[in-house]
């Protein structure tokens, strides 16, 4: 009976603490398109006041369509933590990179942001949740953004990232690279753990979740390079070849 009951409290615990991740994680997702959708909203204010209807109308859309991403990313964390999994399909990262862009730039609004897909080839396809894949790469973007808010070596320098894709014969390379002070040496080795973070509200999930993203992708995320000089994310994914 001793046995059974000091079973059932420690996967009580286990439930509690499976359930406040996830919120956490969910928390710190939806953050993102949420700021979007409230810049967006000023935007769109100004544009009906100063009776630009056209651009207004086009501003609205761009809400609409964060406010779906919401959905989407809520449906992609119910599926990370249950048994159904992501909906893997061929996706044409090229494709995405392209479209994610103007989003990227609402995230990245304080930075110089440069953008480049591949040069090589018109389609680069992998196996992949584009929902997934679209949650990761903006999760690398917001930190980048909020690792030049924070530069505490006051150093006067434009802050710049840079989102960029290039591929092997067997491998898409996603990289996101900032100019900023790079990441504080304490965390580096443990900075793909739970509830590991330098952000003074951070809730340290976010590298986690996209880790797991990427190797569900049979892909892997890593912190490549970091320094004073700046840091670089790499997420590497398999192509449909390979």
């Amino acid at each position: 009976d001793l046995i059974r009951e000091q079973k059932e409290r420690i996967d009580a615990q286990a439930s509690r603490s499976t359930l406040a991740e996830i919120t956490s994680s969910l928390g710190h997702e939806i953050n993102q398109p949420v700021a979007a959708i409230e810049s967006l909203a000023d935007t769109a204010g100004i544009l009906v006041e100063s009776g630009d209807r056209l651009e207004a109308g086009r501003t609205l859309r761009r809400i609409q369509s964060e406010a779906i991403r919401v959905g989407q990313i809520i449906q992609t964390i119910r599926r990370l933590s249950s048994s159904e999994g992501l909906t893997f399909e061929t996706q044409d990262l090229n494709k995405i990179i392209r479209e994610i862009e103007p989003f990227a730039k609402i995230i990245c609004k304080q930075a110089s942001l440069t953008v480049t897909p591949s040069q090589n080839q018109e389609r680069i396809e992998v196996y992949a949740d584009r929902t997934a894949l679209e949650q990761v790469i903006t999760n690398l973007l917001t930190n980048a953004s909020e690792a030049l808010e924070r530069d505490p070596s006051g150093r006067e320098r434009k802050p710049q990232i840079t989102l960029s894709l290039t591929s092997t014969n067997q491998t898409a390379v996603v990289r996101v690279t900032d100019n900023g002070c790079g990441v504080p040496t304490d965390i580096r080795e443990e900075i793909f753990n739970s509830f590991v973070t330098s952000k003074r509200e951070g809730v340290g999930l976010g590298l986690n979740l996209s880790r797991s993203i990427a190797e569900k992708h049979h892909g892997w995320l890593d912190l490549v390079e970091t320094g004073s000089t700046g840091t670089t994310f790499e997420l590497r994914l398999p192509l449909m070849k390979s």
